[in-house]
């Protein structure tokens, strides 16, 4: 499976109708009962309304959780301004729900995703909403589609985390990749700034995208990739040099068994062959009869490490 799979944990579409709706797959499909995780404002003050309606504004970053799940995620999408059926200032837009990046407590391996492989699907959504949020009678419509059909539905209900918001801006002139800095953004500040905003022009509020701290964090995530990425190829390399002694350890074993089986069958036969065991004079029948109890101890030891032996070369066959 391609990190970009691994990633998309659902898709979804929302907008302002007659209050706000949401449809989605996956783990969004229940973004029709949550759907205040969607929420970007539909006052007009909001920084989001002052740009034209019903082009992308601006690409946004949002991290939710369900804690009854134990889950976190980080919402990726495109939200415009629209009009709801009353005329009132609202919003439309298109997510998919990704994976958040995560370093373990040891501060290695963990999960690591790539969001450029979002944009086309985010742009997909996005323009299917476009659509959607056509006008039926004369009101705006936003309704589900084919594209969000999954077979792999859960309901989950999401939550924010906080309801802090930073907004930033950028140009389509710098050489930017829009979507490794809002991931490298998340990853840093995801759990203090679950929002960001990244409008392609500045509004009421905004910070530039281009500062040594945001250039800072790209760098952060691209070197805790690589770190990943290294750990991943040793960890893989270990694992094939093992398979690769195995098969020497395993006929070692096999070896020793057969020989501990060979000295068994040769003490058996000394026991039960009616020559091997001579009746004993009378003079030292006593003594005989008292050698016979230390050869079956030492038959219970070679049975024992036979036993012993198998039980590891079983361990090594299912350990692999």
């Amino acid at each position: 499976m391609s990190i970009r799979n691994q990633q998309i944990l659902g898709r979804a579409v929302f907008g302002t109708l007659h209050g706000l709706k949401a449809y989605g797959n996956g783990m969004l499909a229940d973004a029709h009962s949550t759907p205040g995780v969607f929420e970007f404002g539909r006052n007009r003050n909001d920084p989001l309304h002052e740009c034209e309606e019903g082009q992308p504004a601006a690409v946004f970053c949002r991290r939710i959780e369900a804690p009854a799940h134990g889950l976190e995620a980080d919402l990726v999408g495109v939200v415009a301004p629209s009009k709801d059926e009353q005329g009132r200032h609202g919003f439309f837009g298109a997510c998919v729900a990704a994976r958040a990046d995560r370093l373990t407590n040891q501060n290695s391996g963990g999960w690591f995703g790539d969001w450029t492989l979002l944009e086309d699907d985010i742009d997909s959504v996005f323009m299917k909403a476009n659509e959607s949020f056509g006008s039926t009678n004369g009101a705006p419509s936003l309704r589900p589609y084919p594209l969000l059909a999954a077979s792999n539905d859960q309901k989950i209900k999401w939550a924010l985390t906080t309801d802090d918001v930073r907004l930033l801006h950028w140009s389509i002139e710098w050489d930017v990749k829009i979507y490794e800095y809002m991931q490298a953004m998340a990853f840093k500040e995801g759990t203090k700034h679950p929002t960001i905003l990244v409008f392609g022009a500045a509004v009421a509020g905004s910070k530039s995208l281009r500062s040594d701290k945001y250039d800072y964090y790209v760098q952060n995530l691209r070197n805790k990739k690589n770190e990943r990425s290294r750990q991943n190829s040793v960890s893989s390399s270990n694992q094939r040099a093992s398979a690769e002694q195995t098969p020497d350890r395993l006929t070692a074993l096999e070896t020793r068994v057969i020989h501990l089986e060979e000295k068994v069958y040769e003490l058996q036969g000394k026991i039960q062959s009616p020559r091997a065991v001579p009746p004993p004079p009378p003079a030292f029948g006593a003594q005989q009869a008292a050698s016979l109890p230390t050869v079956k101890v030492v038959i219970a030891v070679v049975c024992g490490a036979l036993l012993l032996s198998c039980a590891i070369l079983l361990g090594i066959i299912f350990w692999r």
